[in-house]
């Protein structure tokens, strides 16, 4: 009785077994074919070299985007270090009022350079790598190769070349002075901390030089929104319409 059962039971499961086996063996040929199918295809396929351009293109910006993310990290961990050792060291007892302030200041300096990365270096790069990302990926996605032949790739990006504006005689002359008033008001602003604690009773030079700071920054302020800005609008102005003119000629490029 129990070998008639275990014969019946052999009998009623090898075919569902069988079944599944061969299931199996259809789905793992099935990926093989596509993947082989998908090799195929890449080695018919002859590289553009559009899309070399773009690929290069998109590997420098993530190259220097990740030098000035790390530039920036840097920046974070040191002002955030300085500000905690000047509230621990004051605290023990270790340094003073005046040193505390020092160490404050140049925590506070330190997130200034942070942010001026962060705003003018690591916003305009993320900004051209989803540019360069969406030229890539258009291309790569193109339907074929005349499509792909009617295809132009935008001007080179403004956080590689460096010129996002025009530098041209006018605008270099203002931003000479621009820089020079920068410069000065900066130093203005470090040298009174010096004063303070290298002379005796320098309060009187250290608060002159302070305001002197604040008009400087101020003449920069009017350089920049009288005689720089209206350049970098027609600047702009000029590139936003070269983009339009690229996603004109690559709607065309796809339609067609």
């Amino acid at each position: 009785m129990t070998k008639e059962h275990d014969e019946i039971v052999d009998e009623e499961t090898l075919p569902a077994d069988a079944d599944k086996v061969t299931q199996a063996e259809m789905a793992e040929a099935l990926i093989e074919a596509e993947e082989q199918e998908i090799e195929q295809k890449a080695k018919e396929r002859k590289i553009d070299p559009k899309e070399v351009k773009a690929q290069e293109t998109l590997d420098k910006l993530m190259q220097k985007f990740r030098g000035y993310r790390v530039v920036c990290v840097a920046l974070g961990l040191v002002a955030f270090g300085l500000m905690i050792a000047s509230m621990v060291l004051y605290r023990n007892g270790s340094i003073d009022e005046a040193m505390q302030n020092t160490l404050l200041f140049f925590g506070v300096i330190a997130v200034g350079i942070m942010m001026f990365f962060v705003m003018a270096r690591v916003r305009p790069l993320k900004e051209d790598i989803r540019t360069w990302n969406d030229v890539l990926v258009d291309i790569q996605n193109s339907p074929s190769k005349k499509a792909l032949s009617r295809k132009v790739l935008p001007p080179e990006p403004d956080s590689l070349n460096r010129k996002k504006y025009p530098m041209t005689a006018e605008y270099l002359h203002y931003r000479l002075y621009w820089r020079i008033c920068i410069t000065l008001a900066g130093a203005c602003c470090v040298v009174p901390m010096i004063l303070i604690r290298v002379m005796q009773d320098a309060m009187v030079p250290a608060v002159v030089l302070l305001c002197l700071a604040y008009v400087l920054i101020f003449v920069a302020n009017h350089i920049d929104r009288k005689y720089m800005k209206p350049i970098r609008e027609q600047e702009k102005a000029r590139q936003a319409k070269a983009r339009m003119a690229y996603k004109k000629k690559n709607r065309k490029a796809n339609l067609a």
